[in-house]
């Protein structure tokens, strides 16, 4: 039952440093601004492609496959970080950044700024959320079931298992008082629960409610005030969809839109629509998509289509647009987009 650890984002790695376009050509893109009027923006061509993006204010925040951390805002884009591993995972809360590469997460202030472990030997930390207190994160594991929901302290730094016995866990989301976690194996102290949606409180240890179980290759999930969204995969079946059910549980979730053999890849949500990155075609003609879909049903419509052999990866969103990063297999043509904007 074991897969190999499949993270959104790493599609390639180069030989290369990466290298952000100039400054310049940035400002032509997008006249200088990333905020004010919307505009459609590309915000970096990196040539390895990006794979951990975060949205922090008017900062966009991204990462590369070379361990690059960047950050951007009014058009300008600086380097934070350069670590040894891919960039995994970002998170921001008001004051500070975090991210995950190697076996380690790290930390900092917001912008340029001096940059030092959180966390450290963590195994293979992916899927971060952070709140006022502390910054959660799942730690894939390497082994059967051995995949952890960590918590460590902003300010003691101290690290606590939440939840073991998780195997391929592939999302991670959180709300005031809940973390929610897909996996497609969970050891609860009422058994194994295959493909399973958990919800396990901040304040608790060791106990997973199980939401819903049964559920085919369930992946990255995101939460709103009643609801948890998550998508559902099935090469075989092909049932590949988006899917909701009450944050009180369910007995089976609602189907909001079917991707049927398209890959779904990552989710996103504002008030009204789910924002999809999906791997569609076979082959060389294999391209992404992003999908926008009404989360009452009505919709489910192509919003972006990459070129053959660019995936479309993390995805995210504020009020006014948005964000999805972008990988390629094999070299992309110069000046391919890495991390792009587009309004609502």
């Amino acid at each position: 039952m074991r897969t190999l650890l499949l993270s959104l984002a790493l599609v390639s790695c180069g030989d290369g440093r990466t290298e952000l376009g100039t400054i310049r050509d940035i400002a032509t893109l997008d006249s200088g601004r990333d905020s004010g009027s919307c505009m459609d923006t590309v915000l970096a061509t990196d040539p390895t492609g990006a794979t951990a993006l975060a949205l922090g204010g008017t900062h966009v925040f991204w990462g590369t496959t070379d361990g690059q951390l960047w950050t951007r805002e009014q058009g300008n884009a600086s380097e934070v970080a350069k670590e040894p591993s891919a960039i995994v995972a970002i998170a921001v809360d008001a004051a500070s950044i975090f991210f995950a590469s190697g076996p380690t997460i790290f930390s900092g202030p917001r912008g340029i700024s001096v940059i030092t472990p959180l966390a450290d030997k963590q195994g293979q930390p992916s899927y971060l959320a952070v709140d006022d207190q502390a910054v959660y994160f799942i730690d894939y594991g390497s082994g059967i079931a051995a995949g952890r929901l960590m918590r460590v302290d902003k300010s003691t730094k101290v690290v606590t298992a939440l939840m073991n016995g998780l195997d391929t866990p592939s999302g991670l989301a959180m709300d005031d008082t809940d973390l929610w976690v897909t996996a497609s194996l969970a050891l609860t102290p009422n058994g194994a629960a295959q493909g399973a949606l958990l919800r396990i409180p901040k304040a608790g240890r060791g106990v997973g409610q199980v939401v819903l179980q049964g559920l085919h290759d369930p992946k990255r999930l995101a939460v709103d005030a009643s609801s948890v969204v998550f998508l559902e995969q099935d090469f075989g079946g092909q049932r590949g969809g988006v899917r909701k059910v009450p944050k009180t549980g369910a007995s089976t979730a609602t189907s909001i839109a079917d991707t049927g053999s398209e890959l779904a890849l990552d989710i996103t949500l504002d008030a009204t629509n789910a924002y999809v990155t999906t791997l569609t075609g076979s082959g060389a003609t294999q391209h992404g998509l992003v999908r926008r879909i009404a989360l009452d049903g009505s919709k489910n419509e192509v919003w972006a289509t990459a070129p053959s052999q660019v995936f479309y990866t993390v995805i995210r969103n504020d009020k006014d647009a948005v964000y999805w990063t972008s990988g390629w297999p094999t070299p992309a043509p110069s000046g391919t987009p890495s991390v792009q904007k587009k309004c609502k």
